[in-house]
């Protein structure tokens, strides 16, 4: 009987034993009083669908015969470690930290490509400017960066501020080409409006002064409301915004003239001109004297 006790109390001191280490590591579980006690089924270790496969506990082969129990070697009941599968702390991180994926990145890298060799960048073709009191689309000159607002008159599609490309054969109006634009002499003003414009023919310019009612009346009606002489500006009707740029060496505010691409004869080329009155004037002069340009949309 007194055998029987003794075990009895062993049995019961490694179940305490086995409780309060089962209660430091989750990753175990308690194993059943029938493990102890004995039952129909077999007295071993939890099966293989336990959470302790790795570090099951078993009893010696003299369990049941000794005065006490002893652990198994493989049964230590350490802490899981950190790759154990109750540690997510490292692929949580490691998927908030994700770069964005590819078309995330299309959709940034679209927004706008910046071509080194276009000095109008990412300028879109067609925003407004107000200009002269109204607002009037822009076009961009890729070879300088420059912006020039553009009018559509009777068909055709006119700069409405005079050419400003530093180019040989040009200079400018008392160093302000901003304002007014450079003069050129004939050779560069044919060859140096941007691509997709030319410079006007002769015809084209009658076309447009006829619109703005005739050689007597049309300056009125192209010149801008502000800048000339004496304050003999225009209406401005259609968004030409003429100024006075001047020609050659005369750098008064008083005449603005133009050149056309239509010759007279080896020497002579058409261009018109813009005075203090109200009119437009014709001539026939040298190609080496230099004037202002406003180049014309090609169709």
């Amino acid at each position: 009987m007194k055998d029987k006790f003794t075990i009895a109390l062993a049995i019961l001191g490694f179940a305490m034993s086995l409780f309060l280490s089962c209660a430091d590591n989750p990753a175990l579980e308690y194993p059943s009083m029938d493990y102890f006690f004995g039952s129909s089924s077999s007295s071993s270790v939890p099966n293989s669908n336990s959470k302790v496969s790795s570090s099951s506990v078993a009893l010696s082969s003299s369990t049941k015969s000794s005065d006490s129990a002893e652990l198994s070697s493989s049964s230590d009941f350490t802490k899981p470690s950190s790759s154990s599968e109750y540690d997510v702390s490292s692929s949580a991180e490691s998927s908030d930290s994700a770069e964005p994926s590819s078309s995330s990145e299309e959709n940034s890298s679209s927004s706008c490509s910046i071509n080194l060799d276009d000095l109008c960048g990412c300028f879109t073709e067609g925003t407004e400017r107000l200009h002269y009191g109204r607002n009037k689309p822009q076009f961009c000159d890729p070879r300088d960066g420059k912006k020039y607002v553009y009018v559509e008159i009777d068909g055709q599609t006119w700069m409405a501020e005079n050419l400003n490309l530093n180019a040989s054969g040009s200079k400018c109006k008392e160093d302000n080409c901003t304002k007014y634009g450079r003069l050129y002499n004939w050779d560069a003003a044919k060859a140096n409006c941007p691509r997709g414009w030319h410079l006007p023919s002769f015809d084209n310019l009658l076309k447009l002064v006829d619109f703005a009612g005739g050689i007597d009346y049309a300056g009125a009606k192209l010149k801008a409301t502000s800048g000339w002489k004496d304050n003999v500006n225009g209406t401005d009707d259609y968004g030409f915004s003429a100024l006075p740029g001047g020609y050659n060496t005369h750098v008064g505010d008083d005449v603005g003239q133009w050149w056309t691409s239509t010759s007279v004869n080896n020497n002579s080329v058409y261009n018109w001109k813009m005075e203090y009155k109200d009119g437009v004037i014709y001539s026939a002069s040298s190609k080496d004297n230099q004037y202002s340009v406003r180049c014309l949309r090609d169709e």
